[in-house]
């Protein structure tokens, strides 16, 4: 897979999960399992406009030639990805914060992106050498 098709994917995962979250924070949550108060709703839909905000980032520079930004932007969603699978999976199985079949499909798919992130930037790395 070449790199800006795999950014792209980041770019358009990244825009369906914000756009979710911005546009149905309430159901957003409620698929989690978390009961929906107002406070909740704008928590979810500020993090849906973050979401949205770094998916544009990502898809502006998918054809970016410099190797550089590319592993920047692969790094900064691997970190992403990972850290919030492990946060998540921490408050779960440490904090006792209940977590739906849901919870764990999704702390699974972006646990995998994240590495999958890291492999490619390993991969572009050892083209600059």
């Amino acid at each position: 897979m070449k790199t800006s098709n795999y950014i792209f994917f980041l770019a358009i995962y990244g825009g369906i999960t914000g756009a979710m979250m911005l546009l149905d924070g309430k159901g957003s949550l409620e698929t989690y399992g978390v009961s929906a108060d107002p406070y909740h709703v704008v928590i979810m839909e500020y993090l849906g406009i973050s979401n949205l905000a770094m998916a544009a980032l990502i898809f502006f520079v998918r054809n970016e030639v410099s190797l550089k930004v590319l592993r920047i932007i692969l790094i900064i969603s691997a970190i992403e990805m990972i850290g919030s699978s492990l946060k998540g999976f921490y408050d779960v199985q440490i904090s006792g914060v209940p977590g739906n079949t849901f919870f764990w499909v999704d702390a699974i798919i972006r646990f995998l992106v994240g590495l999958i992130s890291i492999f490619i930037t390993l991969r572009i790395s050892k083209e600059t050498f």
